[in-house]
């Protein structure tokens, strides 16, 4: 986690919930981030990143897209977390089309995390 607060960070916003965990973690071994840039998309994370800005936390699915433009990730010693939400209507039920979009989502993000 040292290595995070000794390099100019990219951070996602305040709010985000993976960041507040990342800075409780840090703050309880008193440390602290060093943020140079916040916004709100893990690409933009992994852009700024690519061109040199620092470096920054993301979920690693969203990195593999730039990996073969040079973007490396390193696995963090601690388990940030990342949510991800779908949210559907009460008592609706899916249609056809949303269960075979749900089926297609669940493989593709079964065979990214085997890349990660």
């Amino acid at each position: 986690l040292r290595d995070l607060t000794e390099h100019a960070f990219i951070a996602l916003n305040p709010e985000d919930a993976s960041r507040r965990r990342l800075e409780t973690a840090l703050h309880d071994q008193g440390l602290a981030l060093r943020p140079v840039l916040e916004t709100p998309y893990s690409n933009s994370v992994c852009e700024f990143a690519l061109h040199g800005v620092g470096i920054g936390l993301v979920h690693p699915v969203m990195a593999l897209d730039y990996l073969a433009r040079g973007l490396t990730i390193k696995p963090l010693e601690l388990d940030i977390g990342f949510a991800c939400l779908l949210v559907f209507r009460p008592g609706t039920p899916l249609s056809e089309n949303a269960r075979a979009l749900l089926k297609a989502m669940r493989i593709e993000l079964e065979r990214d995390l085997k890349r990660i």
